[in-house]
């Protein structure tokens, strides 16, 4: 551990790497944390802000956070395909389900789609959250991380 900017730690992940055992090694020990720690984030934005023990988000953040910040002229000329994001816009940090679309994600669902498969979303109206971490380069067209919000979405039982 190195002293780092107003003394909080920080720790070299490389520096202690000598082959690609270790990398694998590394890379399995992270995971079960990365994946603890991102569901518990994604509730505690489902939960507004509130995560068992105290609140660590107010409401009002959590609302102006997941609430589309863009005009509609902003989402047609911003560049992002049409085709890869319909019926989404952007809130301050996270994506945001304007329309629903299809069998998933409720309007004012949130989340964020990663390049390599890694995604999550909430729902409040569904009270759900999905976490995808797959780590799978696919390119234009790709249908896994919605292929998984749909089974999520078809095991909806009420």
């Amino acid at each position: 551990m190195a002293p780092g900017i107003a003394g909080a730690a920080r720790w070299n992940l490389f520096a202690e790497i000598e082959n690609d055992h270790d990398v694998d090694q590394l890379a399995r020990s992270l995971i079960p944390d990365t994946l603890d720690d991102y569901l518990a984030f994604a509730r505690m934005m489902l939960a507004g802000g509130a995560f068992p023990g105290g609140r660590i988000l107010s409401r009002p953040t959590v609302e102006a956070m997941t609430t589309n910040q863009l005009t509609a002229e902003q989402i047609r000329t911003a560049g992002l395909s049409p085709v890869a994001w319909p019926g989404r816009g952007w809130g301050l940090g996270v994506g945001v389900v304007l329309e629903r679309l299809g069998p998933s994600l409720s309007p004012g669902s949130f989340g964020w789609d990663g390049a390599f498969g890694t995604q999550w979303w909430a729902d409040p109206r569904e009270d759900m959250t999905v976490l995808l971490m797959a780590q799978r380069g696919e390119g234009p067209g790709a249908t896994f991380g919605s292929d998984v919000l749909a089974l999520a979405y078809g095991a909806i039982d009420d």
